[in-house]
């Protein structure tokens, strides 16, 4: 893995962030505060700290679950910034696979620095398992059922993997979520009836700044995981994850 400070060194330095070479580096400079040199200062110094054993969050799973993880985190190159519109953006090479994350935008969201640095990681860790799923697993299919069981297996495996720091202490089974996770699933039932091709076409390309719990396809995942993990452990997980997601809607109702 390789971290890059550049712009944000030149941010706390007082120097332009750019130079000729870095067009590539998704800046705009719209959204930058020449006032928040404390936090980010902060900010750059917590990330780093943290990224110096990653993954942090889950890293038992991610060991078990991804048999090229060494090749994932090779690739990996996270780049800490300011001036972006974006909390977050990607780019994929053949070389790399860049996370571009702007600590001005993680710091806008909340006062409290733990909770920005909860943000920060939550996303590389995402950003992270989710790009370690497509190499692993990158085309579920061309029909309906198939492209929406990849969906949900990706994207809901990602978010399950960065949810926090240890999967044992998650709290998905208790009373608080219990509302959220019915009507998950009732949706996601739903949708995996449904034969209208535009209607499928829209659950499939929905976008992805909507709120989260209306993203049924990505909590249903999730619950159905944490339940899977719940009761078998580590092994059960790997042991199911190694389908690629095929028929993952049909055995969380078990319709096969």
């Amino acid at each position: 893995m390789k971290i890059d400070t550049q712009i944000v060194d030149r941010y706390l330095s007082g120097k332009p962030l750019l130079t000729d070479e870095e067009d590539r580096i998704p800046l705009d400079q719209s959204a930058l505060v020449m006032d928040r040199r404390e936090v980010v200062a902060e900010l750059k110094t917590r990330t780093l700290a943290s990224l110096q054993q990653f993954p942090s969050f889950n890293p038992a799973l991610f060991q078990a679950l991804f048999p090229a993880l060494g090749i994932c985190q090779k690739r990996l190159h996270v780049h800490l910034l300011v001036g972006s519109s974006d909390l977050c953006r990607t780019a994929k090479s053949d070389a790399s696979f860049d996370v571009f994350i702007d600590l001005i935008q993680a710091a806008n969201r909340t006062r409290i620095v733990s909770q920005m640095m909860y943000l920060i990681l939550h996303t590389l860790h995402y950003e992270f398992a989710r790009h370690c799923l497509l190499i692993h697993w990158p085309d579920g299919g061309r029909s309906y059922h198939e492209r929406l069981d990849h969906l949900c297996f990706v994207e809901g495996l990602a978010t399950y993997l960065a949810w926090n720091e240890d999967a044992a202490y998650y709290r998905f089974y208790t009373d608080r979520y219990e509302q959220k996770k019915e009507q998950a699933f009732g949706l996601l039932y739903h949708a995996f009836q449904i034969e209208d091709a535009k209607v499928q076409e829209q659950i499939l390309s929905a976008p992805a700044d909507i709120p989260f719990w209306n993203q049924f396809w990505v909590s249903a995942s999730l619950f159905y995981l944490d339940d899977l993990y719940r009761s078998t452990g580590s092994d059960g997980l790997q042991s199911f994850c190694t389908q690629g997601g095929r028929h993952f809607v049909e055995t969380i109702f078990d319709l096969n």
